[in-house]
């Protein structure tokens, strides 16, 4: 019973602040949207695509870790892993911002602590 309630907890807070970090860049996506229409649209080199498709990707797993906490986990580890080196190691070395950055792993971090846990009280 008392392992339940931890796994739950894990589960849970992982999801809160996945959905957390979700909603609060997508006010950011909405508002640069509503913000931008009529005007001419910026030009993005191709690195900087890269960083938004892999962040974009990163947070969609978020929302697929609702049903496949393992997958969606791994997955936006490994994107906000990948997002990290991209923005703070290569392209600004000794950026102040990098340690920020990996606070958002969090989520990632719990959904694949859950799902480790969880296989392993399973068996």
């Amino acid at each position: 019973m008392k392992q339940s309630a931890i796994l739950q907890a894990i589960r849970w807070t992982a999801r809160i602040t996945g959905t957390g970090l979700v909603l609060f860049f997508l006010t950011f996506i909405i508002g640069s949207i509503q913000e931008g229409i009529g005007k001419p649209s910026p030009s993005f080199d191709p690195f900087t695509i890269l960083i938004f498709v892999i962040w974009g990707v990163g947070l969609t797993a978020l929302i697929v870790a609702w049903w496949k906490e393992g997958l969606g986990g791994w997955i936006s580890f490994l994107c906000f892993m990948l997002f990290n080196i991209l923005t703070g190691v290569i392209r600004n070395p000794g950026a102040n911002y990098t340690y920020l950055l990996l606070s958002f792993l969090l989520p990632s971090v719990l959904y694949i602590l859950y799902w480790y846990l969880s296989r392993k009280a399973k068996a």
